[in-house]
């Protein structure tokens, strides 16, 4: 699986955990401090983990690494998501 794709998943994981049930949409906006030291190959499981850090104004920050049999192949110290709401009623 490539890194880029890695990184995706990880701010979707941070989006999806930050937004909760509600109906909106989230953009990644920037990473910072990505670190890529392994890799995944077809059959193997990827193991996510994000931590939120803080939230503003829409933009949620945080910071994840993905791992593979228990080594850490992907590390970002700062991932920033901007969560659009969904005002309709």
């Amino acid at each position: 699986m490539p890194h880029t794709m890695i990184v995706e998943a990880l701010a979707q994981l941070g989006a999806l955990a930050s937004m909760g049930h509600g109906g909106s949409l989230g953009f990644l906006s920037s990473i910072k401090g990505a670190e890529f030291c392994g890799h995944a190959s077809p059959g193997d499981c990827l193991d996510l983990e994000y931590t939120h850090i803080k939230a503003r104004r829409g933009f949620i920050i945080g910071s994840g690494q993905a791992a593979v049999n228990g080594k850490v192949i992907v590390k970002v110290d700062e991932i920033m998501v901007y969560v659009e709401s969904d005002n309709k009623q």
